[in-house]
């Protein structure tokens, strides 16, 4: 018989940023053929991707699906996609999120969709696997994930529901699920919002792997972008992407130092978010993104969002409301880490990656 409590009904990964560099493709792999062989047992129903899956600010559609590793990923999902439901949240390395992200988050999704509808990818997914967020609650006497494109779908209705058997939810659990952009301080969102659409709607590889470069940088805190050099990031290229020192000199024969130096200007910008960001930065953000009582969001007392990459879960007062928020982390970068969803709507964040042969 199994025991209920131990049971895993809904996983959640976040960041996984295919593309980019320092992102823990192997250990996903394992993730994934672990979701397939059963490791999480039968109760388990969904997998929930929670934004910047793919990082087209890193990396064109085009180069994405031309990658082995990246294929195999992709067939590993197809895999679960037959036997379990797989949703998409669409996170800020995915789609421009400058302006009204709600308002235009469809129109967005549909040329999301335009520019990576091709390979493996356009035969496997759908629109409706796709949204800005997920509630998970019980809706009309059923336990069920409600996806939905922009907060205003709330009182229109979701765009797909999908019952979850075994979790036998309090009536008043409600658990918000979405990629985090919206928690960002309005000035940094539309500052770094460029940057992000700029890198998004680009198809110049010279202009992707420069931000890649300096955002490694960045991440690893051991030199400030201002000290970083063009013909040092043109050395170490071809190790970090592993690719063939030619490629990259074919990749960068049209740019120069100046162009190098705009780049590591306007990543200054993001340089600045990541040493002051912390867990607690988001507190505010989500606070006042909660306090709209005409979006229905002021019953939400569980909440699951990834973006910063900062894995953590707590307990905090919010508007006056008890919230359980957790941030699931990332899958670049850092230790690896997702969220069970378990009975009773228990969260649960894990570190530790099945290891299993891929």
């Amino acid at each position: 018989m199994v025991n209920k409590e131990n049971s895993c009904n809904v996983l959640i990964v976040s960041d996984v940023h295919l593309g980019a560099l320092k992102s823990e493709l192997d250990l996903f792999q394992k993730f994934l053929t672990a979701v397939n062989n059963g490791e999480f047992g039968n109760q388990l129903q969904a997998l929930i991707i929670l934004g910047d899956f793919f990082d087209i600010c890193t990396d064109t559609p085009e180069s994405l699906f031309n990658d082995n590793q990246i294929i195999q990923i992709l067939e590993k999902l197809k895999k679960i996609q037959s036997e379990r439901d797989l949703v998409f949240v669409l996170g800020n390395h995915e789609i421009p999120v400058t302006g009204n992200y709600d308002e235009k988050f469809n129109d967005r999704k549909n040329k999301f969709f335009e520019r990576v509808k091709i390979g493996v990818f356009d035969d496997n997914f759908n629109d409706n696997s796709f949204c800005q967020y997920i509630i998970l609650k019980k809706y009309n006497n059923e336990d069920a994930l409600l996806l939905y494109n922009s907060i205003e779908d709330m009182f229109d209705g979701y765009i797909n529901k999908i019952k979850i058997n075994g979790l036998e939810l309090e009536n008043n659990y409600e658990c918000l699920m979405t990629h985090g952009y919206q928690f960002d301080n309005e000035i940094f969102r539309f500052l770094a919002g460029m940057i992000w659409k700029t890198l998004i709607k680009s198809d110049d590889i010279a202009l992707k792997e420069t931000f890649d470069y300096l955002w490694n940088i960045i991440i690893k805190g051991d030199q400030r972008v201002k000290e970083s050099k063009l013909e040092d990031m043109l050395e170490q290229l071809p190790e970090l992407k592993n690719l063939e020192q030619q490629t990259i000199k074919d990749n960068f024969s049209e740019y120069n130092t100046y162009n190098f130096a705009f780049v590591k200007l306007i990543m200054r910008i993001l340089e600045k978010w990541e040493e002051v960001q912390k867990y607690e930065y988001y507190l505010e953000g989500i606070s006042d993104f909660l306090k709209d009582k005409s979006h229905k969001l002021s019953n939400i007392n569980h909440l699951i969002y990834g973006h910063s990459h900062k894995c953590k879960i707590s307990k905090e007062n919010i508007n006056n409301n008890d919230i359980k928020i957790v941030n699931d982390g990332a899958w670049q970068h850092v230790n690896p880490s997702y969220v069970q969803i378990s009975f009773k709507g228990h969260l649960e964040i894990i570190n530790k990656i099945p290891t299993i042969d891929v």
